[in-house]
């Protein structure tokens, strides 16, 4: 992912559009710090915008990861630079602004879903837009948050950070194979700098013996995930219809027991035709059977109300 952040700045910085470049080149070093040809690249994006000295810096940098960095070396030799302490005049005030780095991911601790196989996970995430996580919560934590009033625990933070970082990379195929090139951050805070997070945020629901309710969906551009979670005491019925011009409409139902978990593409699912991939749009709807339901849903950005 690091590498192709790193690639596009540099096609960004050739095409003229250094702000850009700048800030995939920021990310891709956030991410890796330690990476000597993401500081390289960063030199290369600088040198584009004339801007020699943080050039210098990076290469410096660069050099600093990887002493036998023979391109780095000779294209700070063509700037005038020099590898080791700062030269002379540097650092009096005159100097061009330092690139300010993104922060890189922070990888939560997944200990709680790493009994999952989640390549499995991704396969059902792509193939049918829904993947069922049997006894994510145990009994204790399914009673201990259907009596929760707001504001909801720490246990349900973690959990969305750990799922978020589960299903990003599954997002980003997702994405791709629609034409994307961006790829999703890798932890919920990456989204919230992008002005993505979910202003939803997770919401505890109840439904009534034989009640149903059609939350918000993501936006069409946005992450294309989100969790449903039963708490019981009843079951939790999930359905997913699709209405299709002139044929049968389609619906899929999954039954989620007490701490059963889904992630789920509520707005649509992935659909390949002729060699190109499209998206099937559905509807999802949360049901209750013959006794009251508690749930809980952890949308991982704001959605749009479905008409």
């Amino acid at each position: 992912m690091n590498d192709r952040l790193r690639d596009e700045a540099l096609a960004a910085a050739a095409d003229g559009d250094l702000d850009h470049a700048r800030r995939l080149v920021g990310e891709a070093i956030g991410h890796a710090p330690g990476n000597a040809g993401y500081w390289r690249a960063l030199a290369v994006v600088e040198r584009a915008g004339g801007r020699v000295a943080p050039a210098q810096r990076a290469l410096r940098r660069a050099l600093e990861l990887s002493p036998g960095y023979a391109r780095a070396q000779a294209e700070l030799d063509e700037l005038g630079g020099r590898a080791g302490p700062r030269a002379a005049g540097e650092g009096d005030g005159s100097e061009e602004p330092e690139l300010e780095l993104e922060p890189g991911p922070v990888e939560p601790d997944c200990t709680r879903t790493a009994r999952y196989d989640w390549e499995a996970v991704g396969e059902e995430l792509l193939g049918h837009g829904v993947a069922v996580l049997p006894r994510l919560l145990d009994g204790h934590e399914v009673e201990g948050l259907r009596a929760t009033p707001t504001p909801l625990p720490p246990l349900v933070s973690a959990l969305g950070e750990e799922l978020y970082w589960r299903a990003a990379p599954v997002a980003d195929e997702w994405c791709r194979r629609l034409g994307g090139t961006e790829p999703f951050p890798r932890d919920l805070a990456g989204l919230a700098r992008r002005g993505r997070g979910g202003e939803d945020g997770p919401e505890l629901l109840r439904l009534a013996p034989d009640a149903g309710v059609s939350p918000t969906v993501p936006a069409a551009d946005a992450f294309p995930f989100e969790l449903s979670l039963a708490l019981g005491p009843g079951p939790l019925e999930l359905v997913l219809s699709e209405a299709r011009t002139g044929k049968h409409g389609r619906e899929r139902a999954l039954v989620l027991a007490p701490g059963d978990g889904a992630l789920v593409a509520p707005r649509a699912r992935l659909v390949e035709v002729g060699g190109v991939w499209g998206q099937q749009a559905r509807r999802r709807e949360l049901r209750a059977g013959g006794a009251e339901v508690h749930l809980l849903r952890v949308p991982f950005e704001e959605g749009e109300a479905r008409s």
